[in-house]
Parts: structure tokens; sequence; C-alpha cells
């Protein structure tokens, strides 16, 4: 959970308003991500080994990309399904959405062109600059904690999912006998 819990109480048995307890759970999970030194996107895996590598100054013996294959690939999910499963994760989506931002600005600045984000929204992106680009040997990170928050509207959304059919197998990912053999040396 990217989410600071401690900041809306989850334990207590009287809880707050559930629109102000997603907003601070949104802003936490969101904030939690910028200060992330590095996260990785899956639809962009090539794009997050590359940034992983740089930044750790580690290269791996094989693209990460090659093992793309997953069960949830073989689903098929009818538009009555996705509607539901969307309605019961729109925080997710909303943090999803702006972890690919995140990772977009992050990603142009890391590759050192021009990051295509709206101005008004750069501030909440990031509080990380990457320095010494040239030098991958050496990154400093510099934070940044004047950070304005978004303001976030939203419709109660948290009532689980209980008609949801879930099987146990593990994706081939999990189980394969190439990953075992991931392995990276430092250059």
């Amino acid at each position: 959970m990217l989410a600071d819990l401690t900041l809306v109480n989850c334990y207590a048995r009287n809880g707050m308003d559930p629109r102000t307890r997603d907003r601070i759970l949104l802003e936490s999970a969101k904030n939690n991500l910028r200060n992330m030194a590095f996260f990785g996107i899956k639809e962009r895996m090539d794009d997050s080994q590359v940034m992983f590598e740089r930044l750790f100054n580690l290269s791996f013996n094989k693209r990460l990309s090659a093992w793309n294959r997953s069960k949830s690939n073989d689903t098929d999910v009818t538009p009555d399904q996705l509607r539901i499963i969307r309605e019961h994760n729109e925080l997710d989506i909303q943090l999803y959405d702006y972890a690919l931002q995140l990772f977009e600005h992050r990603l142009a600045i890391f590759m050192n062109r021009s990051a295509p984000v709206d101005p008004e929204a750069a501030v909440h992106l990031t509080p990380f600059e990457f320095n010494s680009l040239s030098d991958h040997k050496e990154v400093q990170f510099i934070r940044n904690n004047d950070l304005q928050h978004e303001h976030i509207s939203r419709k109660s959304k948290n009532n689980i999912l209980n008609n949801a059919e879930y099987e146990s197998d593990y994706d081939d990912a999990h189980t394969s006998e190439e990953n075992v053999n991931i392995e990276f040396e430092r250059v």
C-alpha cells in the first residue's frame, strides 16, 4: 500500500467522511510515489529498465520486457465487468494515471528532453531532480518539500467488489525458470 493509513486512523471504529478519507489516502499515496527514487511501469518496461539501470548504475543481463506473458493477458472481461471494476478501483485508477504522468516527466528529465506536462500540474509531479546526467555514476537527488497539494473531489466508491471471481493460479512471471536467472552488474 502506498498510502499512509495512520493519516486516516484506519483502525478506529468511528471513521471519517469517506470522501475526506479517500482524498487523504490518494494524496498520501501520490506523495509517497513522488518521494520514491524509482518506480517502474509494466507497460513501459523498456523505459523503466533503462531508467533503473542508469539511476542505480547497474545493468541487467536480459531485457525485462521479454517476460511480458501473463495469464491476465488471456482473460476476457465484459464491458459490464470492466465498468464495475473501474467503479470499485477509482482511486487506484487516479493513482495509476498520476504515476504515468510522473513516470513520463522523470523519464523526460532523465533522458534530457522536455516533458509533455501541463505547467500547472508540473509542480505536483516530482520532488526529485536528476543532476549529472552525463555522468550516470553520480546521481544526486534534490528534494522539494514545498509542493502544494491538489484538491480532489470525488464520489465515495469504497465498497468491496464481492461478486468477482478469482483464480489462485500464479502468473507465468511468478513461476518462470527464466526469472530465477536475472542478474545485474555494476557498470
